[in-house]
């Protein structure tokens, strides 16, 4: 038998990547809540055309010849106690979750703070006044490049070999490769904040690019997937030691998106979640020697045929078992770590949250009254942008080219490259704290900026400028009655996130605001709640602004956006009917 021509390869090539691209596609639509295609692609048809790419992709292709006896039988749908194995899959499921004797502990959740630069989990029990409380160390336990004890980098790194890796061993190897062919799949929440927001799980369905995947065999869905995994794998790992078991009630945040977007933005990361749970059982032990990616892929389809058999692991509402897949806003659980056990806090608070991808806003009420210590949304009390930390990471890059007289040629480019490689979330923490950066570009230049130079830049300007409106706004949308409340107690300006210390973010105090006409003063709140700083060590304390959101999500007694306030009640006597467990605020 002779050599396949030239000609022969190039249609066997063209058909591997027709089918493989066909396969995905139907593969995405299928993971989804209402596929457009099964009425007219089958699971069984999907599971023949695996088998023909196995098949086409194992040797090259034979002379046609024409077919003998009749047409082969359809297969047959797989029974749903064997839906772990995929016709083609190289990898089993492990179904540990699903066993009907896992019942998880009623009194602790596990909340997932999902970051676009770094993720964090925390564990507490469900007692309204003196819950116990669990950091979870998963940055320990990653190994984390920065040191860090309670974050995980959120990074994504896939070889030359189709390994794929995540975390810090993902940011470790994309540091280390030579070439500048190749990139990590970094500030993956980023990948869902900044899609069309009407559009957004047909963009995320599409293939990584070839610079993040080389193999062509993952989606964007997928890589979110498979980092919520390591995650949860983390995050349960660290809870077993203290209650015993991996499968803890859980709860997850997401940022204040636009309605729309949140609607299936949210509902993404439920179900993402959950199946999370499985492919953190299944690669247990495996992430640092990398996971070959077409085992990712398969294990992540094989996942989703057991979303109804997980919802037992979700944290929903005694009386709302859809509030799981809406997840709580960030903005409302950094409030909730902070009111709760800090009673010397009085009236509006407006906590300003900012991340690396998104800077979220919550204005709400604290109560006090007869004992009885609560807190409330206020209704249009919230907002959000899609810039924060990532924003500044951009605006440094761009100023150090321009202070190097680089722009969009091929050597300015390759000065960007060369300057995410080294990290510039680190160079810019270092500029800020020292009060200069000086880095060697791929040019040989040598570049220094200072802080006040960056500071007062136009893009930096433009940045606060943005914050501060979108502040404004929010205070200018709410019923005209809290303008007496805050004219009254003023306003307690609560800063969290990683970008809370950035000086621009700070100086939010010092300007002139209004509340529906009135002028009202701002005072920040301390760093840290008071009773925290008795319970909690050094190391704990130095990054609790960081953690608040993961934490107030993990309460009980946390603030509900079901429970928002439409006016003032004159501070006198707190709203009527929230005695219950599913309408108490903190």
């Amino acid at each position: 038998m002779t050599d396949a021509s030239p000609t022969d390869r190039l249609t066997r090539d063209a058909a591997l990547l027709l089918l493989k691209n066909l396969l995905a596609r139907l593969d995405a639509d299928a993971a989804v809540d209402r596929p457009q295609f099964r009425g007219v692609v089958s699971d069984a048809e999907r599971g023949a055309l695996r088998v023909l790419l196995g098949d086409v992709g194992a040797s090259p292709p034979s002379p046609p010849t024409p077919p003998v006896g009749p047409e082969p039988p359809e297969p047959a749908e797989p029974p749903e106690e064997d839906a772990a194995k995929t016709p083609s899959s190289p990898v089993e499921l492990n179904l540990d979750a699903l066993r009907p004797d896992v019942s998880p502990p009623p009194e602790w959740v596990l909340c997932l703070d999902f970051g676009t630069a770094k993720s964090k989990a925390f564990a507490a029990t469900d007692d309204d006044e003196d819950p116990e409380l669990e950091p979870l160390p998963i940055g320990e336990d990653d190994e984390d490049l920065d040191g860090s004890v309670y974050e995980v980098s959120s990074c994504v790194w896939i070889d030359d070999d189709g390994r794929l890796f995540v975390g810090s061993e993902a940011v470790k190897r994309g540091m280390n490769y030579g070439g500048e062919s190749r990139r990590p799949l970094d500030s993956l929440k980023q990948e869902i904040s900044q899609v069309d927001e009407n559009d957004g799980l047909a963009e995320l369905a599409r293939k990584l690019p070839d610079d993040v995947d080389p193999t062509s065999t993952l989606t964007y869905a997928d890589a979110i997937t498979i980092y919520l995994a390591y995650l949860t794998d983390l995050a349960t790992t660290a809870v077993a030691r203290r209650v015993k078991t991996l499968y803890v009630r859980r709860r997850f945040t997401v940022p204040c998106w636009k309605p729309t977007q949140r609607r299936w933005a949210a509902e993404l990361l439920g179900r993402s979640l959950l199946r999370a749970q499985l492919l953190a059982d299944t690669f247990r032990d495996r992430w640092r020697e990398g996971i070959p990616v077409e085992q990712v892929a398969c294990a992540v389809r094989a996942a989703a045929a057991h979303d109804d058999k997980l919802t037992r692991l979700a944290a929903t509402e005694p009386d709302d078992e859809t509030h799981w897949s809406r997840g709580s806003l960030e903005a409302l659980a950094a409030a909730s770590a902070r009111v709760w056990r800090d009673s010397s806090e009085r009236d509006l608070m407006l906590v300003v949250d900012v991340g690396a991808g998104t800077t979220d806003l919550s204005l709400f009420w604290v109560v006090h009254h007869a004992g009885f210590h609560r807190a409330f949304p206020i209704e249009n009390g919230d907002s959000g942008i899609r810039q924060a930390g990532d924003t500044l990471d951009r605006l440094l890059v761009e100023a150090l080219l321009r202070k190097a007289g680089l722009g969009v040629d091929e050597t300015g480019a390759r000065a960007r490259r060369g300057l995410r490689r080294k990290g510039v979330r680190q160079m810019k923490e270092r500029l800020f704290a020292v009060g200069s950066l000086t880095e060697t570009l791929v040019n040989d230049a040598e570049v220094t900026l200072s802080r006040k130079e960056f500071i007062e830049s136009k893009g930096v300007r433009n940045f606060e400028e943005l914050i501060a409106g979108t502040i404004q706004r929010l205070l200018d949308g709410v019923h005209e009655s809290w303008g007496k409340a805050a004219a009254e107690k003023g306003v307690t300006l609560v800063l969290t996130g990683g970008g809370c210390d950035l000086p621009m973010i700070t100086a939010l105090k010092d300007r002139p605001w209004r509340l529906r006409g009135r002028e009202i003063p701002f005072r920040v709140a301390q760093r840290v709640p008071r009773r925290l700083e008795d319970q909690f060590d050094a190391p704990f304390i130095q990054v609790y602004p960081r953690l608040a959101v993961a934490m107030g999500g993990a309460l009980n007694t946390r603030l509900d956006e079901r429970t928002a306030l439409r006016d003032w009640l004159g501070g006198e006597r707190p709203p009527g009917g929230l005695e219950s467990s599913a309408t108490k605020g903190v």
